[in-house]
């Protein structure tokens, strides 16, 4: 009994069929799998050959030596893609079979080419409603923050009472590890959730505005180095700044003391956005809020997507909240106002893979701001 697929979309579940290219080619033809005694009938729209080059480009990013040494996984893909009378159901087939292929260094064949694949996916365009995820560990996981209000009497830093100096004084004597230098509020939000897709998805399949804000990436540091589910972390923030520009979504890059804007690997990137917001701090405050540029960026731009480094440290000021004071410009008789973190003027999104640090998300004193991403 046939299975149909509408829009590529099964009624039932099925695998793979193994077959060879020459017998695929012959069934596509006649728009019909044969899955051993099983026929599944493709019911669906034809589409025209696809030549976007920004695909092909993103193929030899993730693959340099693309169809040059052996034969490519993306082979049968790639033939659907150039064929006129290729249709929807093949495209999201051959997807899946990618997402089946185990690969020694990315996991599977997806996701070594998920930057491709995200982009193919969007540019098809592929409807929502059949697209293969990129799916992965929960370090690539997109996590949304809900915006979350600052308390009135939120302040990021507390100082310590005599008895407390005291405790920390007989601990020190005594050897033992002293209790804290002082307390500290972090902005918690509300809603703290996994999305269950990729930054990049997010940007690509989400609607709504949305600003990329890049935190103190001025030099490269070791940790950028780190893989994330086969990818370095430089990689990642790659990718999302070239989806963010495919969407027309705006940037704002925060840097500090003498470094650049940014790290030199992620020059070419940011030359993409000829509009970018760029935000100097001259002395050694980590948040951007203390100016008004990098303030109206994160008030107008909805969403923020945000990447940098250190999360421990200078990311987290800036998400959370910190120790830093500001004459208030909506009331300049408060010459000592807490500088708001981004949290309170906008919901944000990130993933561990944009969090750059030496170690886990662990900050000290944390107050579960991180939510899951903590410790990882």
């Amino acid at each position: 009994m046939p299975i149909e697929v509408c829009g590529g979309v099964a009624k039932y579940r099925i695998s793979r069929p193994q077959f060879t290219d020459n017998r695929l080619a012959v069934n596509l033809q006649h728009k019909r799998y044969t899955f051993l005694s099983t026929n599944v009938v493709i019911r669906d729209v034809n589409m025209p050959a696809y030549n976007n080059p920004g695909f092909m480009q993103r193929v030899r990013r993730a693959n340099p030596t693309y169809a040059r040494i052996k034969s490519s996984s993306l082979r049968s893909l790639i033939a659907v893609l150039n064929d006129p009378n290729g249709m929807l159901g093949q495209v999201r087939f051959e997807l899946n079979a990618l997402r089946n292929k185990a690969d020694g260094s990315y996991r599977t064949k997806f996701n070594k080419y998920r930057e491709a694949l995200c982009f193919l996916q969007h540019t098809y365009p592929v409807p929502a409603g059949v697209r293969v995820p990129i799916g992965g560990p929960n370090t690539t996981e997109a996590v949304h923050f809900q915006q979350t209000a600052m308390p009135h009497n939120f302040n990021a830093w507390v100082a310590p009472d005599p008895q407390a100096e005291a405790a920390r004084y007989e601990a020190r004597v005594r050897g033992l590890a002293p209790p804290p230098v002082h307390v500290t509020d972090r902005l918690v939000s509300n809603n703290i959730r996994g999305l269950g897709m990729t930054v990049e998805e997010y940007i690509y399949n989400t609607p709504g505005a949305k600003g990329i804000v890049l935190i103190h990436l001025g030099g490269f540091q070791a940790p950028m180095s780190n893989l994330f589910d086969g990818w370095s972390q430089l990689v990642h923030m790659q990718s999302v700044l070239r989806a963010t520009n495919v969407m027309n979504h705006n940037i704002c890059v925060l840097h500090m003391g003498n470094n650049p804007p940014v790290c030199g690997q992620l020059t070419a990137e940011i030359n993409l956005f000829g509009n970018r917001v760029v935000v100097h701090e001259n002395g050694h405050h980590h948040m951007g809020n203390r100016h008004q540029a990098f303030s109206d960026f994160v008030a107008n731009n909805g969403t923020m997507v945000v990447m940098g480094f250190d999360a421990n440290v200078c990311v987290r000021a800036n998400l959370f909240g910190s120790e830093e004071y500001y004459v208030d410009p909506n009331n300049v008789a408060n010459t000592h106002a807490t500088v708001p973190p981004i949290l309170s003027q906008a919901p944000v999104v990130t993933s561990r893979a944009l969090l750059v640090s030496a170690g886990p998300i662990q900050p000290v004193q944390h107050q579960g701001e991180y939510g899951a991403l903590l410790g990882r």
